[in-house]
């Protein structure tokens, strides 16, 4: 038996409580999700942002969290009756269709995510930031634009 025929089995076990109803099985699987998600990213930001070592503790911790946010995430898409390799295999071919690539071509895990650079938005945004107060100090306040429509008059 794989690990997912595993989960699956762990999931209909969990559904299969008569006091979860389609409407708490929902909440409760998004809440879990919600929550599990957030501790994972503080572990994420403390080995990125606050310069803490990526270590077996925290390895461990966020083998515990990628665990359960499966598990939560299996229990959202049971409880639509969707199939996880159907929404995998709705979300490559949507994502195909967005990036006209032909429906038909293998499509790899880095070309998936690719747009999902760390930090990249908030580099690219702290960038231009930095090169709008720099060009404002250069031109007593104002941008290179204004100075530059100041000067034509």
């Amino acid at each position: 038996m794989s690990y997912m025929e595993d989960l699956e089995d762990l999931v209909k076990k969990f559904l299969s409580d008569e006091e979860f109803t389609i409407r708490n099985a929902l909440s409760y699987a998004s809440v879990g999700l919600s929550k599990t998600t957030g501790a994972a990213s503080e572990i994420i930001g403390g080995v990125g942002f606050s310069g803490h070592s990526y270590n077996d503790e925290r390895k461990a911790f966020m083998a515990e969290h990628l665990g359960e946010m499966l598990f939560y995430w299996h229990v959202l898409a049971s409880t639509v009756d969707l199939a996880p390799d159907e929404i995998v295999q709705q979300y490559i071919h949507s994502y195909k269709l967005k990036n006209n690539l032909k429906v038909d071509e293998q499509v790899n895990i880095a070309e998936l995510m690719k747009h999902v650079k760390p930090g990249a938005r908030i580099r690219e945004k702290a960038d231009e930031e930095q090169k709008r107060k720099l060009s404002e100090r250069e031109f007593g306040g104002r941008t290179a634009e204004e100075a530059r429509k100041l000067g034509k008059r």
